[in-house]
């Protein structure tokens, strides 16, 4: 109904019919509102609701309230048994392997180890063997160790951790003949999230 407010009629009766047509309108918005915002309530819960989760249940892998109850008295708990391996390693070091320095050089933060308890598959990443020559001499290198950085990777309803150990190689004719070799070390696979467990 178009009806402008300059030009009102002066008939009570026109202007309570006016006035029903107007109320009648209005619950018909309302009622046209609820419903929408019903079905738009209704897409909220199916895009972000729990039925949207492609992954199924995690089970029991981050009930940790639970697992804490039902452990026997007296066993360790993960954070327990890390901070006990931690305080191991400080232990075994001597006041000898620590250099005299008047300078007191800072402490490398490091994060705690990932409990041992976890399954772990290794991955061993060699040296490109074009690159496995010494930059000195061009003897070949041999594998004098490894660099290891651990991951810990999720896999729906169970947890691992991957090591990524990364070979060292180092020129056996230099270290023989006294001369200043070099030290190669396998590249690192991309990470996912860089110095992070994940």
């Amino acid at each position: 109904m178009n009806i402008s407010i300059d030009n009102l009629p002066n008939d009570i009766n026109l202007l309570k019919q006016i006035i029903v047509d107007f109320q009648r309108e209005n619950l018909h918005w309302q009622e046209k509102y609820q419903i929408l915002l019903e079905e738009l309530n209704l897409c909220r819960r199916k895009r972000f609701g729990r039925s949207a989760e492609p992954l199924s249940p995690q089970g029991e892998v981050f009930n940790e309230a639970e697992v804490e109850a039902h452990r026997p008295d007296g066993a360790p708990s993960d954070d327990e048994a890390c901070e006990t391996q931690l305080s191991d390693v400080n232990d075994s070091i001597t006041d000898d392997a620590v250099p005299d320095a008047t300078v007191p050089s800072p402490a490398k933060k490091r994060r705690p180890r990932l409990p041992p308890h976890l399954p772990r598959r290794e991955i061993i990443i060699h040296l490109p063997s074009g690159e496995q020559a010494c930059d000195c001499c061009h003897q070949p290198m041999h594998v004098m160790g490894g660099e290891v950085r651990e991951e810990l990777e999720f896999i729906p309803a169970h947890v691992q951790v991957t090591r990524y150990i990364r070979e060292k190689y180092g020129c056996r004719y230099c270290e023989q003949h006294g001369t200043e070799g070099s030290v190669k070390v396998a590249p690192p696979p991309p990470a996912l999230i860089p110095k992070s467990y994940a």
